[in-house]
């Protein structure tokens, strides 16, 4: 069995961090929630750019 490294263990952590923080604003915040969201869907357009490319590299 093959042992999980440290930083396998940070994006548990992380990621199980980001679900309680937005369950957190989606159920005690919901109004402000709800009134960044436009903001946040053109915030995810170059993000997604950015990471999604990421292979594009053309290097050999």
């Amino acid at each position: 069995m093959r042992q999980a490294s440290s930083r396998q263990y940070g994006r548990l952590l992380l990621t199980t961090a980001s679900a309680f923080l937005a369950t957190y604003l989606l159920t005690r915040h919901q109004s402000h929630a709800l009134q960044l969201l436009p903001y946040l869907v053109l915030l995810a357009c170059p993000l997604m750019h950015l990471f999604m490319h990421r292979g594009h590299r053309h290097q050999r």
